[in-house]
């Protein structure tokens, strides 16, 4: 009898305690106000790009070839040029 009211109060803590943690979740959202990085990093592309209207290098190669990657910081003052070999 004991042993049974144990795991009935153990399966109660188990299925309640998922719906508390729902409840208590903090709602994101974005603002215009952002707090965050006041830059982001654009691609620039190489010539040898594939498709230039993704997001990220697809490069037609030759094996035992290299080149560099550029991207442009775009930041509120002024863009920096970085380069990345």
């Amino acid at each position: 009898m004991v042993i049974k009211k144990r795991w009935i109060v153990l399966l109660m803590i188990f299925l309640v305690t998922p719906l508390l943690m729902l409840g208590s979740t903090n709602t994101v959202r974005a603002d215009d106000t952002a707090t965050g990085a006041q830059f982001y990093l654009a691609p620039v592309y190489p010539a040898n790009q594939t498709d230039k209207t993704l997001g990220y290098f697809v490069l037609k190669v030759t094996q035992g070839k290299r080149g560099q990657s550029v991207f442009r910081c775009k930041t509120r003052v002024k863009p920096i040029l970085g380069r990345s070999n």
